[in-house]
């Protein structure tokens, strides 16, 4: 079975890239097969990881258009990508409904020779129509924040947003919980997130190793192996693992 997660807060500047990079990398270490998957208009993970000019990509299988599987990049860390392109944003003109978009990227991929254990979405940095289908089409959500209070804020949001649109479609996702990022020690606005927020430990250290990982192309994990964030996220991934597996 997939399980699609999703990494969460539609403020930007939070970590998000960075840890759905992290997280696909760890879980592949832990012997999942994964799919790292760019949800945003920006591309910016996609150019990150020096996909250039892809033919098919996130957009394609959001509309259920006629996609070929061997679009999907293998990667030297050992999972696969779907790259994004600009097009997402025509998803925010409403043409298609939530469930449709949700819908038809689980129909495309469900077509596919190489099923997956893990999907994990980058989801877009705004409140808008294709942020929420990321939301309605996983499984799992996972939130992640620095201190700053607009990043707080972003959580919240998100919470009320999920808490909206379970009202109308349901089921209702699994909260894995809030992962604060960029951390220096100071995290007083945290106390602003309420119980149902579920804030993670080790937070993710404020480092130069993740600006260093992202100028290389590769994570935070293969780019600083032993470093103290890359400890952090692999800790954050194996407890994620669990948590997930005592859900099914």
């Amino acid at each position: 079975m997939t399980r699609f997660l999703a990494v969460v807060n539609p403020a930007g500047g939070t970590g998000k890239t960075t840890t759905a990079h992290a997280l696909a990398v760890s879980f592949a270490e832990y012997g999942q097969r994964t799919l790292l998957v760019d949800c945003t208009s920006s591309a910016y993970l996609t150019f990150l990881l020096g996909v250039e000019n892809p033919r098919d990509t996130t957009f394609d299988l959001f509309q259920n258009s006629s996609f070929a599987e061997s679009a999907i990049v293998s990667t030297p860390e050992r999972f696969s990508f779907l790259p994004s392109d600009s097009r997402i944003s025509y998803l925010d003109q409403r043409e298609k409904s939530l469930t449709e978009i949700a819908n038809n990227f689980k129909k495309s991929l469900a077509n596919f020779d190489s099923p997956f254990d893990f999907v994990i979405l980058d989801t877009p940095s705004t409140l808008s129509h294709t942020w929420m289908a990321t939301l309605l089409l996983a499984d799992f959500h996972l939130g992640v924040t620095t201190a700053a209070l607009g990043s707080v804020r972003g959580i919240i949001q998100t919470q009320e947003v999920v808490d909206a649109l379970l009202k109308s479609y349901g089921p209702s996702p699994y909260w894995l919980g809030t992962l604060p990022t960029q951390s220096s020690g100071d995290a007083s606005t945290l106390e602003l997130l309420g119980s149902d927020s579920k804030l993670l430990s080790p937070a993710i250290p404020r480092s130069s190793s993740v600006l260093r990982a992202e100028l290389s192309g590769k994570s935070v994990l293969n780019n600083d192996n032993s470093g103290s964030v890359a400890v952090a996220y692999r800790e954050l991934a194996y407890f994620l693992l669990e948590d997930i597996s005592s859900k099914n």
